[in-house]
């Protein structure tokens, strides 16, 4: 194995320290202002007509237009014991967002218990088993993979099972190394640069092909699906060694920057903080990151139980099953109540619009 090839391998396995808890803060920038470019033609496009499939495009881009692209702040809090909160607060570019936004999302894992909090809604799902489209879970998973590629410079992509990975050539101070999984659905080559002395790497790019052609033994030039970009700079301090980089960006084939990932902030916590914020928030209580718990809707899956009200205040609620005395509550063997499920099904996919909308799903 050469110089080059053994950075790579020790710069992919790189992880936090499962002895301690962490925090990371990253903040997500959806969309190209270029998109903007579009109002003219819509405006003429869809001008007295008020029922044209395209008009909520054009509000949206507006919207784009006047408060900047949307951007998702991530504050990911993780432990050695399973626990875990990610949150979510959102806004625009342009606007100013207050220091407890409203616009929340946070998901989080205390035991055997998943749970999503928003400043309408709480949802409550057993872990390992939640029902179809509230897979709360797969939010954090989405965020520990993230935070791993900012550690490793998207090379922990590589540790994912059935990866092949061709041999790496170097050309002077640079270096191009490619890669395939899952029989060629995932194919990418990565590009950086390298210091012999210091016997240190760079990734300063992905590449990511569309999936190789399916007929046994057609040869195509690959066609570039999407590219990532490392952003130059170092990394925030307190985020690990030089493996860490600071952000990359999310170019589609066509060149327009799909999303920006930048790493803000980075600490090691103690286990009682993380056994604390992920704890499944208590209405009527004071969160230790959002305040006081005023949830409108209750959809609890794991003690069977639906309750909603009109005011955000505990003492309106009307239960729908047992009564639900604000304790975090065990799993339990009794089936799932689809009452209600709609409403947060809806809720929960505003939030996630935003972040999935025109995009693939990431490698990881």
């Amino acid at each position: 194995m050469s110089a080059l090839e053994s950075w790579f391998a020790a710069t992919a396995q790189q992880q936090p320290s499962p002895e301690a808890g962490h925090e990371f803060v990253f903040r997500v920038v959806w969309g190209d202002v270029r998109d903007a470019q579009q109002i003219p033609a819509l405006e003429t496009e869809v001008a007295g007509k008020p029922d044209h499939p395209k008009r909520a495009l054009l509000d949206n881009l507006k919207i784009l237009r006047d408060h900047g692209r949307p951007v998702s702040e991530m504050r990911l809090i993780v432990g050695p014991e399973g626990a875990w909160r990610l949150c979510e607060s959102t806004g625009r570019e342009k606007d100013v967002a207050p220091a407890n936004p409203q616009e929340f999302h946070d998901v989080g894992q205390s035991g055997n218990v998943v749970w999503s909090l928003t400043s309408g809604q709480l949802g409550i799902v057993p872990a390992g088993q939640p029902p179809p489209g509230y897979d709360y879970a797969d939010l954090g998973g989405e965020a520990r993979r993230t935070v791993e590629q900012f550690l490793t410079q998207g090379l922990s992509i590589t540790r994912a099972p059935g990866t092949r990975l061709e041999p790496a050539l170097l050309d002077g101070a640079s270096w191009r190394r490619s890669g395939s999984r899952d029989n060629g659905r995932i194919r990418y080559t990565i590009h950086g640069t390298w210091d012999a002395a210091a016997g240190q790497g760079r990734v300063t790019r992905w590449v990511f092909f569309e999936p190789a052609a399916s007929e046994a033994g057609k040869a195509e030039a690959p066609v570039v699906a999407e590219t990532w970009r490392v952003l130059e700079g170092a990394a925030p301090d307190g985020c690990g060694g030089s493996s860490t980089v600071a952000g990359f960006e999310r170019i589609d084939a066509d060149g327009r920057v799909k999303t920006r990932r930048e790493l803000i902030a980075c600490r090691t916590v103690e286990l009682d903080e993380v056994r604390r914020v992920a704890a499944v928030p208590a209405p009527g209580a004071t969160d230790p990151i959002r305040g006081e718990v005023r949830p409108r809707r209750i959809v609890d899956f794991v003690s069977n139980l639906t309750s909603e009200s009109a005011e955000s205040s505990p003492s309106k609620y009307q239960p729908v099953g047992p009564a639900y005395d604000g304790s975090p509550p065990g799993a339990t063997g009794r089936g799932f109540r689809p009452f209600g499920w709609g409403v947060l099904a809806l809720l929960v996919g505003a939030w996630i619009w935003i972040r999935t909308v025109g995009r693939r799903k990431l490698p990881g």
